[in-house]
């Protein structure tokens, strides 16, 4: 349900599961709530979430954000949240299951701007309805930037130079988990080409052994890479158009190769399809084995608008190195703003079946789900 009550926007949700097999009926609910403050560019908002299992366990996660435009093109975000899992026992005056996140930054396409900005994952932050990339981390992020939008003369749009750096922290042992440096350009013509090339340095703190495969164990170190990442795309409002990018450089105690290739079809205002082509290749030489691993993705997409509101949109997916195609298929109905009904179809199964010792199931997972959105105004 979403709607506005005064001035806030508001948002919930609640969804109940049954119970199957050892796994027991779970309530999962949401409420969100947002409104305007300070100028019409600056917001102050706060969320909840729930999990509650029948057999006793209670997650729950509550946090507020803001957004404001300080002046001129300045904006600062914060954001802070915090969970309790019955599981984990955690204390409310601990940073332990806690999430910040702060940024500055200035907005701009010329002349200069920048971005900072420091968030914190506690190590037992666990949102029990969602999901974080990774726990017991701090990261510093910067972005520096200068661009030119050049006269009428000009064959070129906009153009810039940034200088951009990251680095993750473990909480664990406040060890470096990653750090990148990247100087980078990137330019728009006006006739709708674009394009960008970077440099980058990085360097990747590896705590305990892990393998990318069954034949490349990389060991517990230091590693420092160099390598490049180079862009270029085709208008997207021509009928065809193309994005190619590819990356070099090296990988731990290897070498990393990567393209990726893009086309878009604008076949007319109601049909779109999209085919993308990822290669990458790993090479370590050094190895006693002369390790490698080449791997391949393929991505179709599908778009039929059969009317203004009618819609269908298919998905497609394999990776060579997981054995899986993922299909997704969705139709959605859209009979006025603010109504929409989605019917949506997800089917994953296994196509080569290489280097798997026992017989899998046709089908890996196989779901239909049904979903309607209705706005109104209280």
């Amino acid at each position: 349900i979403t709607g506005r009550m005064n001035k806030w926007d508001v948002g919930f949700l609640d969804m109940q599961t049954a119970e199957h097999e050892d796994t027991p009926g779970e309530n999962f609910g949401v409420i969100r709530m947002r409104r305007q403050v300070i100028n019409q560019n600056s917001y102050v908002g706060g969320i909840m979430t729930s999990r509650l299992a029948m057999n006793g366990y209670t997650n729950v996660a509550y946090g507020v954000d803001g957004i404001f435009r300080l002046f001129g093109d300045d904006y600062l975000n914060a954001k802070w949240s915090q969970t309790y899992d019955s599981e984990i026992g955690n204390t409310l005056n601990s940073l332990d299951p806690s999430f910040m996140f702060v940024s500055w930054e200035r907005r701009s396409e010329e002349g200069f701007a920048y971005s900072m900005q420091y968030s914190y994952t506690g190590k037992e932050f666990n949102p029990g309805v969602g999901f974080v990339k990774m726990q017991s981390i701090q990261t510093v992020n910067g972005e520096l930037l200068y661009g030119w939008i050049p006269k009428e003369n000009s064959k070129l749009f906009s153009y810039n130079f940034k200088l951009k750096g990251r680095r993750y922290t473990r909480l664990e042992d406040g060890g470096l988990e990653n750090m990148k440096l990247s100087p980078e350009f990137e330019f728009n013509t006006k006739r709708g080409i674009h394009g960008m090339i970077s440099i980058d340095l990085e360097k990747e703190g590896v705590l305990n052994d892990f393998k990318l495969s069954d034949s490349i164990p990389i060991a517990a170190g230091d590693y420092t890479f160099f390598g490049f990442d180079g862009e270029v795309g085709t208008p997207d409002s021509r009928i065809v158009s193309a994005n190619v990018s590819i990356y070099a450089g090296q990988f731990y105690d290897g070498k990393r190769i990567g393209l990726e290739a893009e086309a878009n079809f604008n076949l007319s205002s109601s049909v779109k399809l999209t085919a993308k082509y990822v290669y990458e290749a790993l090479r370590f030489p050094d190895s006693e084995t002369d390790n490698s691993l080449d791997i391949h993705s393929v991505n179709l997409k599908a778009l039929y608008m059969i009317n203004t509101k009618l819609s269908a949109a298919l998905m497609a997916q394999y990776v060579n190195t997981e054995d899986e195609l993922i299909t997704n298929l969705r139709f959605r109905y859209n009979p006025r703003e603010g109504n929409d009904f989605y019917l949506v179809y997800n089917d994953c199964r296994g196509i080569a079946n290489a280097n798997i010792t026992h017989d899998s199931p046709k089908y890996f997972n196989k779901t239909i789900m049904v979903k309607y959105v209705h706005t109104f105004i209280l």
